[in-house]
């Protein structure tokens, strides 16, 4: 019987850079796809930000005249959408706001509280906004990625939603 310690122990040399070699490519892997996925929380943060400035803007253009009426207030309304978008989306040199994700009507405060999606009226007095601003490549280009074209995926698509509602006056104090 022979003793341990007197074996000649195996050859092992370069196991560590094997291992390296498998631990650093998993490593850049990840830090990769977190650039992509970092860019992908940017552009959507900021143009969440733009639509929640748009609509806060648009949505005091449906404030009725003296008379109550809001003859103007729609156009209005679409055009602050727009400039307050193109002021405020940094990742896009010029953002398309089409008029059908531009959506003006009336708050149905019962469909809420009843667990449905929030629901526009056509009737009544106009007090709501919803914009919707699109990355999608229909009307503004989608988002190029950096390094997830190694796994086949160029681009990604992002969209974002933001509401405004005039609360409902009864009397304004002069």
């Amino acid at each position: 019987m022979k003793n341990q310690r007197t074996q000649k122990p195996h050859n092992r040399r370069g196991t560590i850079a094997v291992l390296a070699a498998f631990m650093l490519t998993a490593i850049l892997g990840m830090a990769a796809l977190s650039v992509d996925y970092g860019y992908i929380l940017y552009v959507r943060t900021d143009m969440q930000a733009a639509a929640d400035a748009a609509v806060l803007a648009a949505v005091r253009e449906l404030v009725p005249d003296i008379d109550g009426f809001q003859d103007d207030g729609m156009q209005d309304a679409r055009a602050k959408v727009r400039e307050y978008v193109n002021d405020n989306v940094k990742s896009s040199e010029y953002f398309q706001v089409p008029d059908a994700d531009i959506e003006i009507g009336r708050y149905d405060r019962g469909a809420f509280y009843s667990g449905n999606k929030m629901t526009l009226l056509n009737t009544g007095v106009l007090d709501t906004i919803r914009v919707t601003l699109r990355r999608d490549g229909t009307t503004n280009d989608t988002i190029p990625l950096f390094f997830a074209r190694v796994l086949g995926s160029n681009q990604a698509q992002i969209t974002v939603t933001a509401t405004a509602i005039l609360p409902p006056v009864t009397a304004l104090r002069p």
